[in-house]
């Protein structure tokens, strides 16, 4: 109800389904009901039979769909990498792409890592664009009246009335967690959840980008600064707090946190500055054979043989997509050609 009706997405799953609308050309709100019911209606009777239906397959697949947790890493990671940096590729079929897709996926796993919350990154990236479309629609006509009208403030009641409600538990609730956390201080092991490096790596991060924003927004007009206002003043206050905040806590741990992920991050950066260096071809041979013979431990000839079964497949839906992958700028070497 919240998607299609405000255009306000409840979650990552809805942020998607509401770029794909935008991408055809339809946008969720109030007069979507009137100017296309059919499409209102198919989408609520598809989501309601999808999962009826899904409900039932679960049910029935549920014991096979838990092996798949057994297979090793390798095996899967090897067909999963090519089929993003494929997927990566048909967007400008430029070494550009699979350079934006490591970065987004670096972003990403340090969110996780620093347990940042994904879901509102990705909302705000799909509403960005519509966010100020009907921003400057709603200034252009109403001027700055238009913040006291009734439906916007009952709108940001409901955003704000939460986050001071949570605001309130957790001053109530800080003494007993201050207490719990003393006591436990004595036996933090070294694989918290919470990744005190990520936290401090990504808050740096995005500290810098919002300031990097706010001295490029005096480029602007003054008219042409409010909007950008809106986000960059206080989410670089929030940035730099989450800075502070990740650097008292590390100076306050006697240990720093190696995430044993980290090898396998590595590794993917590796493999986008390889194929930028030497090509498509030669970096996706070394990243398979990593994989498959040091993360997976596959014997010679199934190593051969899945890889490639894996090789060929990443090719053929290359060849059928009538792309090409980034030869390299040492090399110019390509099966394809």
């Amino acid at each position: 109800m919240p998607t299609l009706l405000f255009s306000v997405p409840g979650g990552p799953a809805a942020a998607i389904f509401l770029g794909a609308l935008f991408t055809f050309g339809y946008y969720p709100g109030p007069r979507m009901v009137s100017e296309n019911p059919d499409l209102m209606f198919l989408i609520v009777w598809s989501v309601a039979l999808t999962s009826i239906v899904g409900a039932a397959l679960c049910f029935c697949i549920t014991p096979y769909i838990a092996r798949l947790t057994t297979i090793r890493f390798g095996l899967i990671a090897a067909p999963l990498m090519l089929v993003m940096v494929v997927g990566a590729l048909q967007s400008t079929n430029t070494i550009g792409d699979v350079f934006m897709l490591a970065l987004l996926g670096l972003v990403g796993w340090l969110m996780k890592q620093a347990d940042w919350p994904r879901a509102p990154a990705l909302v705000g990236f799909v509403l960005a664009e519509p966010m100020e479309q009907y921003f400057w629609l709603s200034n252009k006509l109403h001027g700055l009246s238009w913040l006291i009208r009734p439906g916007v403030l009952i709108i940001a009641a409901l955003i704000l009335v939460p986050i001071l409600i949570q605001m309130f538990k957790r001053l109530t609730s800080k003494k007993a967690k201050d207490v719990a956390d003393n006591q436990s201080a004595s036996i933090t092991l070294p694989s918290e959840k919470n990744d005190l490096l990520s936290s401090l790596v990504l808050a740096f991060g995005v500290s810098v980008v919002f300031i990097a924003a706010f001295i490029a927004m005096f480029d602007f007009d003054p008219e042409s600064r409010l909007l950008p206002s809106v986000a960059i003043i206080p989410g670089g206050i929030f940035a730099i707090i989450a800075l502070l905040k990740a650097i008292k806590s590390l100076g306050n741990k006697s240990h720093i946190y190696v995430n044993p992920e980290l090898p396998f991050i590595l590794a993917v950066l590796i493999y986008v500055g390889a194929m930028w260096m030497f090509g498509f071809d030669m970096a996706t041979l070394g990243l398979v054979a990593w994989m498959l013979f040091f993360c997976a431990k596959l014997r010679l000839v199934a190593g051969v043989f899945y890889g490639s079964v894996v090789i060929a497949f990443s090719y053929r839906w290359i060849v059928l997509m009538k792309l090409e992958p980034p030869p390299g700028i040492l090399l110019n070497l390509n099966f394809i050609n």
